[in-house]
């Protein structure tokens, strides 16, 4: 065993300072974080426009349920980032009625994207870009397009959607459309 990290040679389990078991604090570290990501606690005071609200979330990430897979990895690179992101998978509590919670968080976040994949835009991800569409225009909700990797060449974006500033994320989730994200969301330029 190593001097003072109670880990063997190899990186298995061992027994800490305090007799704890390292396999078991592993698992309790774990189980800590996946409970902050979770349930964060309150974050930013948000002014847009007139209005001052405070939600625990940055962003809200709006997407089809066949892109979870790289909706997944821009919510972790956000997460890296110090950016809370409303995140279905993360944020919804098994055996709640999931639209309440939709129709909370939108109304009370201050950004939100639109994350267009190749398999475009789904029936639940519609109505919530068109929920914050009308947020936009009833407390200038800022609202982000983002063409994730696959997405076709020439997207065809709805109307009202395709008049907003969006960012290409087509050739992958890299250090410069996650700034230009960044930027976005906070508002302040990296």
């Amino acid at each position: 065993m190593s001097a003072g990290n109670g880990r063997t040679a190899s990186g298995g389990a061992g027994i800490d300072r305090n007799g704890t078991s390292t396999i078991l604090r592993s698992r309790r570290e774990i189980g800590e974080t996946a409970a902050r990501v979770a349930a964060p606690q309150p974050h930013g005071v948000w002014r847009r426009g007139s209005q001052r609200q405070t939600t625990k979330y940055d962003v809200f990430l709006c997407h089809n349920s066949a892109d979870k897979p790289m909706v997944r990895r821009l919510a972790s690179a956000l997460l890296r980032r110090k950016i809370k992101p409303w995140f279905d998978e993360w944020c919804l509590i098994p055996g709640r009625p999931w639209q309440e919670a939709l129709e909370q968080t939108i109304q009370n976040i201050g950004c939100a994207t639109v994350l267009v994949g190749e398999s475009g835009i789904g029936p639940w991800e519609d109505r919530e870009m068109r929920a914050f569409l009308n947020e936009f225009v009833r407390r200038n909700v800022s609202v982000i397009p983002v063409l994730l990797p696959g997405t076709a060449v020439k997207p065809a974006l709805p109307l009202f959607l395709s008049a907003f500033t969006w960012i290409d994320m087509r050739e992958g989730i890299r250090k410069r459309s996650i700034d230009r994200l960044v930027w976005g969301i906070t508002g302040v330029q990296p």
